[in-house]
C-alpha cells in the first residue's frame, strides 16, 4: 500500500470529535503536517479534545494545530493537500463541496491509516451486531496474542495501527459513515454481517445506505477473503459486489461454517458450530445468550477461520468472551422480574433479535430519538411471543401508531412515556401484574432526546434496576 507523505502539508480535519478528530489531528501533527481542524460547535464545546490532543505532545508540535470554532470557512482549506472527515459529518455539506472543487482529497481515519498500516486487516460491518462480533474476534485473536480490535467499537485505528507488527492482525470495526470516506482501503478480509433499516435520517432511501455498506468490498484484491452471510435477504447483494479474484466465505447454513442442524438454541446439546463437517465448539459454552449471540459466534468463527486462527483459538476465544454492556446484558431481578439492557439496540432489525431472544409475555421498552425507521415489522414477533410494548420518548407516538395499525389493535401497546424512567415504572408493574418476568429495554431508538448516548440510557436502567432491587429487599 502507498505510505502517505504528509511531512510539511496542510491537513484538515473536519469534525474536532475526541476520538476521531483528536486521533487524526495528532497522527497528523507526528508526521510534521500543519493542521487547521474545523468544526461548528463554539470552542468552549473543545475544551475535553484539546486537552486531550495536548496529552504527551511536544509543544513544537502543537504550534503546527489551529483549531476554527463555531465556523467551518472555505478559507479553512486555502493551500490544504487533503481533508480527513470524522464519521459523524455528512460528505454533503458545503466545505465537503468547496474541497471537491478545488480538487481536495476527502477521506476518514480508515483510509489514513491504511496508507500507514503494515500489519494484517480484516475490516468488520454490519447494521446489528459489529460490536459484539468484532469483540468476539478480538477475544480469539488475545488466545495467542494475535493483534488487536479498533475502530468504530471507541479505539480510533489511528492511535494503535502504526505498533501492530506486519504478522499481527488488526480487527476494524467500520460503520457506514467509516466506509463513505474510504478511497483505496484494501483489507486482506471483508465482513458484511447483516444488512436493515437504519440511519435513514442520514440517507435518503435504503438503497443509498446499503451502497455505503457495499464499499467494504469495493477494493478487496485478488487473495483477499469476503464474509456474508447466506440467511439474508441481501446474500444476493452481498455477493455480487465481490470483485473478481476474491474468496468468498459464507457463513450459515449451507455455508463453510454453520450451526449443526441449523439450530441457535444454546439449550439444544446437539447445537454446535461448524466448520464443513467439523466441529468447532457447542453453543452450549457460550457465556452470553441470546440467539443473536448464536449468531454473532458464527459470524465471528467464521472470520477467524478465514484468517487461518485454528479451531481450537476459536473455541477457547469465544467461550472466553462475556459480552459487551448494554448489549442484551442482564440487568437483575427484582422481585422475580428478570430486567435486560439491550440499550445498545438502535435499530428496528436489533429489536427483532432481542424479541426473538425475549420470554412469552416479556415487557418490551421501545423509544428515543427517531431515525426514521418502520416499526411495523416488530408486529410479527410482538403477536407471536406475546409480548407488551412500552413506548417512550420522542418516537413514542410514532411508534405506538405504527404497531397499533399494524396489529389491528392497540390491546399489546401501553400509553406513551414521555421519559424512559415512567416506562420502565410502568413496564415493571406490568410484568408484576401478568406474571410475566422480564422487562426488556431494547429502544429501537437513539438516545439523544433524553441522555446523551446509549451508554447513559443504559447505565440509567441499569442503576434504576439496582435501586429498586434494594428498596424491595429493605422492604
Amino acid at each position: 500500500m502507498p505510505m502517505l507523505d504528509l511531512a510539511g502539508k496542510k491537513l484538515v480535519v473536519f469534525g474536532f470529535s475526541p476520538r476521531t478528530g483528536v486521533s487524526a489531528a495528532r497522527f497528523a501533527l507526528k508526521k510534521g503536517a500543519r493542521v487547521i481542524a474545523v468544526d461548528k460547535k463554539p470552542k468552549d464545546a473543545h475544551t475535553a479534545a484539546l486537552a486531550e490532543l495536548g496529552q504527551d505532545m511536544p509543544p513544537e508540535f502543537l504550534r503546527n494545530f489551529e483549531l476554527i470554532a463555531g465556523e467551518q470557512p472555505a478559507r479553512a482549506l486555502d493551500n490544504a493537500a487533503l481533508m480527513i472527515l470524522s464519521p459523524g459529518v455528512p460528505r454533503t455539506g458545503e466545505l465537503c463541496d468547496e474541497a471537491a472543487r478545488r480538487g481536495i482529497p476527502v477521506i476518514g481515519d480508515i483510509e489514513l491509516a491504511w496508507h500507514f498500516a503494515h500489519c494484517r486487516i480484516a475490516g468488520i460491518t454490519g447494521t446489528d451486531g459489529k460490536s459484539t462480533v468484532v469483540s468476539m474476534v478480538g477475544s480469539i485473536l488475545a488466545q495467542q496474542s494475535r493483534g488487536c480490535i479498533a475502530g468504530n467499537i471507541g479505539i480510533p485505528v489511528l492511535n494503535v495501527v502504526e505498533e501492530i507488527p506486519q504478522d499481527q492482525i488488526l480487527a476494524l470495526e467500520l460503520s457506514s459513515f467509516m466506509l463513505e470516506s474510504i478511497d483505496e482501503f484494501s483489507p486482506e478480509l471483508g465482513a458484511i454481517l447483516n444488512f436493515g433499516a437504519d440511519h435513514l435520517d442520514r440517507y435518503p432511501d435504503m438503497e443509498s445506505y446499503l451502497q455505503a455498506k457495499l464499499r467494504l468490498f469495493t477494493h478487496l484484491a485478488r487473495g483477499a477473503k469476503a464474509v456474508y452471510p447466506l440467511d439474508s435477504a441481501y446474500t444476493g447483494r452481498f455477493a455480487s459486489a465481490v470483485p473478481d479474484g476474491v474468496t468468498h466465505i459464507p457463513f450459515g447454513a449451507g455455508g463453510a461454517v454453520h450451526l449443526s442442524r441449523g439450530s441457535a438454541d444454546q439449550a439444544d446439546s446437539r447445537a454446535w458450530i461448524m466448520r464443513q463437517d467439523t466441529p468447532i465448539m457447542p453453543l452450549s459454552e457460550l457465556r452470553v445468550f441470546g440467539q443473536h449471540n448464536s449468531t454473532n459466534a458464527l459470524a465471528a468463527a467464521a472470520i477467524s477461520h478465514a484468517l487461518g486462527i485454528p479451531d481450537a483459538e476459536i473455541r477457547a476465544g469465544l467461550a472466553d468472551f462475556s459480552g459487551l454492556p448494554h448489549r442484551y446484558e442482564y440487568a437483575g431481578v427484582v422481585s422475580g422480574v428478570r430486567f435486560i439492557n439491550d440499550s445498545k439496540a438502535t435499530t428496528v432489525s436489533a429489536v427483532m433479535s432481542a424479541a426473538e431472544s425475549a420470554g412469552a409475555g416479556a415487557s418490551i421498552l421501545l423509544g428515543g430519538r427517531d431515525k426514521g425507521l418502520d416499526f411495523t415489522p416488530l408486529a410479527a414477533s410482538i403477536r407471536a411471543k406475546g409480548l407488551k410494548v412500552f413506548p417512550f420518548g420522542e418516537a413514542g407516538a410514532k411508534i405506538r401508531a405504527q404497531l397499533a395499525a399494524a396489529l389491528g389493535s392497540d390491546a399489546a401497546l401501553s400509553p406513551v412515556e414521555a421519559r424512559l424512567e415512567s416506562a420502565i415504572k410502568r413496564a415493571y408493574a406490568s410484568a408484576l401484574d401478568r406474571k410475566a418476568g422480564e422487562v426488556v429495554l431494547s429502544p429501537g431508538c437513539t438516545s439523544f432526546d433524553e441522555f446523551d448516548n446509549f451508554e447513559v440510557r443504559g447505565d440509567f436502567f441499569r442503576d434504576w434496576v439496582r435501586k429498586q432491587g434494594a428498596e424491595a429487599k429493605g422492604g
